[in-house]
């Protein structure tokens, strides 16, 4: 039977079988072929067979079989696809009609199309829309600071300008800013964040704006909401207030859980950091970073100017403590050789000499050691009216070169007066005056010399 004089009784319960050169597939309805051949999944030139037919017979047949005008099909059906191996013509003859599948019934069992993934089309416009609605929210969110006692507009707007809206999960950094009187200090944070806050500061060796070297320390603690930390209560440990500079700050904030309804849904899925703990650097100075540069470099210079005038001070009056203490010791030495050369001359005449050294010891030395300790009070009240404050509290130095003075006067006088006393002196009795008088001296010497260690001593240490 050929397809001219084929049973079309109902076109799809005819079951086609397609005679491909892997072998053969179906069966199918006429319609699934159609549907198989309208999304070019099959070509005009290939073969299909049905139960009846006596040989395989091109699709086209069919499809021409099937219309009721052959003209124009051709034109409406795309062009036909490359044309199969000639093998299959050459064993067409010996054609084996395939053997239908066991579990094949009677009735036919209609071929169900593959259903479309339509369904996926709504989902991603949904999932567009959303995802547009998020960037525009993101685009056209900021972060608003809200303007606090103390803080000047312009101080507000540089705030502004230095905090921007990011991303609503943006963790925790703070940015520090203070008013001209460093009353408060606020902590500016571009995240969306709700958490109790700690903080503590040390100011840094050389970075405070001040003349003094002193420390700053301090604790204090606060809230972060609407991005702003308000530190206005401030416990000292070091110093009793904040002076402009550097400083160390260790900062704790606890407890976070998202400041807001729009950050709350747009991490729904994500907690807060509930712990930020960070140590920094920060600049505790009204008009901001780059202006304590320049006032810092200032300063600086200053106190280094002061420093070298202090230092040449310093050193000047080191030396002339060191200077007064070694001429004591010297005028000692000439003191206690006058009497020793006195003392050894000829007892007959010591009567006749003894006024003559007396006014001698008067002129040479006497009113050279009241000269000392005069100039020694003047010069310690000129100190105490200088920059060296540190030394003008050191009074022992000035009472130390006081009492040596007084010393060397006083055992000189008490000498001399015994020698007034003296009313026949003979070898014996000088040697005993001698004697005593060189253990005197003796005693002297070692205490200005002790004096002139410690001094040396003082000196080095910083």
């Amino acid at each position: 039977m050929t397809v001219s004089n084929f049973n079309w009784a109902d076109k799809n319960s005819v079951r086609w079988f397609l005679i491909l050169p892997t072998g053969h597939e179906g069966p199918y309805s006429q319609n699934d072929l159609e549907n198989l051949f309208s999304s070019n999944k099959l070509g005009l030139d290939v073969k299909v067979w049905a139960e009846g037919l006596e040989s395989p017979v091109p699709l086209k047949e069919l499809f021409l079989k099937s219309m009721d005008e052959e003209e124009g099909i051709e034109d409406e059906l795309p062009p036909p696809l490359p044309e199969l191996p000639t093998e299959e013509e050459e064993n067409q003859n010996d054609f084996v009609p395939p053997s239908l599948p066991e579990t094949e019934t009677q009735e036919e069992r209609p071929i169900r199309p593959k259903r479309r993934l339509t369904f996926l089309f709504p989902l991603l416009l949904v999932f567009l829309f959303a995802f547009g609605i998020r960037e525009w929210i993101r685009s056209s969110e900021e972060v608003k600071i809200q303007r606090y006692p103390r803080m000047s507009m312009e101080l507000h707007q540089r705030i502004q300008e230095n905090v921007k809206f990011d991303r609503w999960d943006r963790e925790i950094f703070f940015k520090e800013f203070t008013p001209p009187d460093l009353s408060q200090i606020w902590l500016v944070n571009a995240g969306f964040q709700h958490c109790q806050v700690e903080g503590s500061f040390n100011s840094i060796s050389g970075k405070l704006l001040s003349s003094e070297e002193m420390g700053v320390a301090f604790t204090t603690k606060g809230e972060l909401k609407n991005h702003v930390v308000v530190f206005d209560e401030f416990k000292f440990s070091q110093g009793s207030k904040i002076i402009p500079g550097m400083y160390e700050m260790s900062v704790k904030a606890y407890r976070c859980d998202w400041d807001g309804i729009l950050p709350t849904l747009a991490n729904r899925f994500r907690a807060p950091q509930k712990t930020y703990e960070a140590k920094t650097t920060v600049i505790l100075y009204g008009e901001g970073p780059e202006a304590f540069q320049k006032v810092l470099a200032e300063v600086t210079q200053k106190k280094y100017e002061a420093d070298l005038r202090e230092k040449r001070i310093k050193d000047q009056f080191w030396d002339d403590l060191q200077q007064k203490l070694q001429t004591l010791l010297a005028i000692s030495l000439q003191i206690e050789q006058t009497f020793v050369d006195f003392i050894d001359g000829n007892p007959a005449t010591f009567s006749r000499r003894l006024e003559p050294m007396i006014q001698d010891y008067t002129t040479k030395f006497g009113q050279f050691l009241t000269n000392i300790v005069t100039a020694n009070e003047e010069y310690f009240s000129k100190i105490k009216r200088s920059e060296l404050r540190e030394l003008a509290l050191r009074k022992d130095y000035e009472e130390m070169v006081r009492l040596l003075a007084k010393d060397t006067g006083f055992i000189s006088m008490r000498f001399i007066e015994d020698l007034q006393k003296t009313k026949k002196p003979n070898k014996a009795l000088l040697a005993q005056k001698k004697k005593a008088l060189l253990q005197d001296f003796a005693k002297l010497k070692e205490r200005i010399n002790q004096r002139i260690i410690e001094v040396t001593e003082d000196r080095s240490k910083p």
